[in-house]
């Protein structure tokens, strides 16, 4: 068996069978944990997401300009309003992954105010940080590409 690690804010010390893993002050400084992040993916050799922040109050364009300046025919876009739905994002991935013929594929997602941000951000961080998305009710895993970076 192989250690896992398990993250959280809570005190995890007094439950049974997880071990204190302290986390040195460098590395709670943001900026300082993006560099360590992108220092590892270059020795690895792995090639990170690019990834863009559109954002702002509702209804001023966001989805006018992303439609008109910068989807192209190798843009998928996914809507995430009240519920997440893993299983559908990674066979949806995984299509558009196997139909992908040529380079710079970019994924547009649409979020909504009223999104489930905690499961959001589980699955974005597995998809951005760890590469790789995994459904347990289906089996589904996608993984990302290191061989080409995907925009998102």
């Amino acid at each position: 068996h192989g250690r896992v690690f398990y993250f959280s804010r809570e005190l995890t010390t007094g439950r049974k069978g997880l071990r204190e893993f302290q986390i040195p002050n460098r590395y709670k400084d943001p900026n300082e944990s993006y560099i360590h992040l992108m220092n590892l993916f270059n020795e690895y050799h792995i090639v990170p997401p690019q990834i863009q922040i559109i954002s702002g109050q509702a209804g001023i364009g966001k989805t006018h300009h992303i439609n008109r300046q910068l989807k192209t025919d190798r843009t998928s876009c996914f809507s995430i309003n009240d519920k997440l739905n893993l299983s559908l994002l990674v066979s949806s991935f995984l299509l558009f992954d196997s139909n992908m013929t040529n380079n710079n594929p970019s994924i547009f997602f649409n979020i909504s105010i009223h999104s489930p941000f905690e499961s959001l951000n589980r699955t974005l961080f597995s998809l951005f940080i760890c590469g790789c998305l995994n459904d347990r009710n289906s089996g589904l895993v996608f993984s990302l590409p290191h061989t080409q970076s995907w925009k998102f």
